[in-house]
């Protein structure tokens, strides 16, 4: 059932109203400075791009990145393995929310899908995988009304073949809304007037 719903639900955000309807997209780009609270020294960086279907003030859509983790000591364990660095692709849903001022304004950001990768160990690499879930919340400054900064904090949570990683992330972004340019119509024909053909008389 859970398979079915949520096809249904992305195919009624992102299919128009009404045949003349455009597509008016929104999306973010996160960059988020990773610190482990999952008893260890794991620090990181990921680079992360969502993209949106603007639903009022809320905004669902997908979200895909890259990043990598490091707990920088392969003496410290970390779920029972000694992990000393990870590579990975989340790729998910994205649901936000944003409200505020023309000048000041505020977001919410939640996240859910999986993410593959691989680890190193310090002997050998393996591939890793699994559930990723992520959320957060920014204080977005607006230099142009579809554009605006977002400076925030986020958390993560990888989990499945591999460690279980949870870290929280001061985050910086831009986030930007795109609400449909006018199409300009076409100049009308300039009807020709007959009697600027007619012969004068000499």
């Amino acid at each position: 059932m859970t398979r079915l719903v949520l096809p249904l639900l992305l195919l009624a955000a992102f299919a128009p109203s009404r045949a003349e309807a455009q597509w008016e997209p929104a999306g973010s780009v996160s960059a988020s400075f990773h610190l482990g609270v999952d008893g260890s020294d794991a620090k990181g960086a990921s680079l992360l791009v969502d993209l949106w279907q603007p639903l009022g003030i809320f905004r669902l859509g997908f979200a895909a990145g890259v990043g990598a983790i490091s707990n920088g000591d392969p003496d410290v364990s970390v779920a029972g393995a000694e992990t000393v660095s990870r590579a990975f692709a989340p790729l998910g849903l994205s649901l936000g929310f944003q409200g505020g001022g023309r000048v000041v304004g505020g977001s919410l950001i939640l996240r859910v899908g999986a993410f593959g990768g691989a680890d190193d160990d310090g002997d050998q690499g393996r591939l890793v995988g699994g559930f990723w879930a992520g959320g957060g919340a920014s204080l977005d400054l607006y230099f142009d009304p579809r554009i605006a900064i977002r400076i925030g904090a986020e958390a993560w949570l990888l989990a499945g073949v591999g460690p279980t990683r949870v870290t929280v992330a001061p985050t910086l972004g831009l986030t930007w809304r795109w609400d449909g340019m006018p199409v300009p119509e076409p100049a009308p024909e300039e009807e020709l007037d007959p009697a600027r053909f007619r012969e004068e008389p000499l």
